[in-house]
């Protein structure tokens, strides 16, 4: 690993969006996409996460509220969403800290569990970082989309503070 380093992790601002199209770019993706993800976290749908490293925008993540996978909506799952590094900026421990900057968000926002999509195609690295992380195989068979398979993994959230919480609760 190239040195790990701390990037400072925030939401979404307009003056980002410009610096998140040219990370999209970098990884063939449509460009009208950061105006659709500014919008979408304005409404509070998408909430998108940026990392910094020093003063370049070095990646991003997203928190969908609701899931577009039926299983993770219909048992009102978020999920993580879109994480991308920055090619200059990959292996320093950068999308670790995106990925539990976005499990903090869903635990703050009282969700108890939260699930993330892998292509199954080419994204080993992207799966053991989550396998790393706790995720687990939801049990389903992977979901087929025109642009490939996903499979869908899951993770509950710090369960141990739920029982410290139902314990004060007992006590009290």
């Amino acid at each position: 690993m190239a040195g790990l380093m701390i990037p400072s992790i925030s939401e979404l601002q307009i003056t980002d969006v410009e610096r998140v199209a040219a990370l999209m770019r970098e990884d063939f993706r449509p460009e009208e996409q950061p105006a659709d993800y500014a919008a979408l976290h304005a409404a509070g749908e998408r909430t998108v996460l940026v990392a910094r490293a020093g003063k370049a925008l070095a990646a991003y993540v997203t928190l969908l509220r609701r899931s577009e996978y039926p299983r993770f909506a219909a048992a009102g799952c978020p999920e993580i969403n879109d994480l991308f590094v920055g090619k200059a900026h990959r292996r320093r421990g950068i999308g670790r800290a995106l990925v539990r900057a976005a499990e903090s968000l869903a635990e703050q926002r009282g969700y108890e569990r939260v699930g993330i999509g892998v292509w199954e195609h080419g994204d080993g690295a992207a799966l053991r970082l989550y396998e790393d992380l706790g995720y687990r195989w939801d049990g389903q068979p992977s979901r087929s989309t025109p642009a490939g398979s996903i499979r869908y993994l899951v993770k509950e959230l710090a369960p141990a503070a739920r029982l410290e919480e139902g314990e004060d609760e007992q006590a009290a």
